[in-house]
């Protein structure tokens, strides 16, 4: 668990990382703070630390952050200076996960409000609004564990097959330049596996899928050990006889059930016949149509009846 002074990088509401207009570790009096989401937010000059009395710092220079000095209409800007006054430095994050200025009760927004490559981040009016997250990313939990910045090596992927050459396990990164695709079998697609050695012990939060060009996987079971050889269903509170082991688009469930409403909505919930009739009359070539094994429905007849729970 990290230390709430711990130096962290920033993500705004928008999914861009706060860093200093000039991108590195050393920059001048008066740099003002942008969003980017030109580089991975780990970067070191994109460190900033909340100390215990509430002054905001940026780690690598040592420098306060602070409001900037009214200039024409810009009076609201953040920058980074050795010459802030320790009481202009003071910040605190609220409930929701704002950062507020304590010295005006402000809070840190975009300048203009829409979020953009380089576009300033200032002080302004109102708090604990969406927009108004700013996530210290190594305190929430939210740094990337190396699957997209390339910290967790090749070695490190493996899996249960593998389509060709083109697709192996090493390219199930995210944004990479391909992807990773099993090789069909015989029996069933669920045989299929993809595992990730971290290395050592890590608290996830997420995960993060990006589907490539075609046979996007839109369902896995998610199971995770410490030892490679004993392996447990991922559960929400930790009971495996509640886990919530199969995800589907986003959600993980304790059962195959949730993909009517993930499908078509809350109301589809518990609704079984309405919900398959609607899945029944979609063309899209969902699951299966077999409620013993997967068998896909690209050629089923008005006659065949599938369920979402065979999905």
């Amino acid at each position: 668990e990290a230390q709430p002074a711990a130096p962290t990088p920033l993500l705004q509401a928008s999914g861009m990382c706060i860093k200093p207009q000039q991108g590195n570790c050393r920059p001048q009096d008066g740099t003002i703070l942008v969003l980017t989401q030109r580089k991975p937010c780990d970067q070191p000059f994109m460190q900033f630390s909340l100390s215990a009395d509430g002054t905001l710092k940026h780690h690598c220079s040592g420098r306060p952050v602070c409001p900037r000095k009214p200039a024409r209409d810009k009076n609201c800007e953040l920058m980074i200076s050795s010459k802030c006054q320790p009481q202009d430095s003071k910040f605190e994050r609220t409930a929701a996960h704002s950062l507020r200025h304590k010295p005006t009760g402000m809070c840190v927004h975009l300048y203009g409000g829409n979020p953009r490559e380089e576009v300033g981040v200032c002080l302004w009016q109102g708090c604990d609004e969406d927009r108004t997250k700013v996530t210290f990313m190594k305190q929430d939990c939210v740094l990337s564990l190396g699957m997209s910045t390339g910290i967790i090596a090749d070695k490190q992927i493996t899996a249960s097959s593998t389509l060709s050459d083109e697709w192996l396990p090493k390219y199930a990164r995210l944004n990479g330049p391909k992807a990773w695709c099993g090789k069909p079998n015989d029996k069933s697609d669920k045989d299929e596996y993809l595992q990730i050695d971290l290395g050592k012990v890590q608290m996830i939060t997420r995960v993060t899928m990006q589907g490539y060009e075609w046979d996007l996987v839109e369902g896995f079971y998610l199971w995770y050990s410490e030892d490679g050889k004993m392996w447990r269903v991922y559960s929400e509170g930790g009971d495996e006889q509640e886990a919530d082991s199969f995800c589907h688009l986003g959600k993980c469930a304790d059962s195959l059930d949730t993909q009517c409403s993930d499908l078509w909505g809350g109301t589809a919930r518990s609704a079984e016949k309405a919900c398959w009739d609607k899945y029944n009359s979609r063309r899209t070539q969902y699951g299966t149509c077999d409620a013993t094994r997967p068998r896909p429905c690209a050629k089923r007849s008005s006659m065949e009846n599938t369920r979402c729970k065979n999905v």
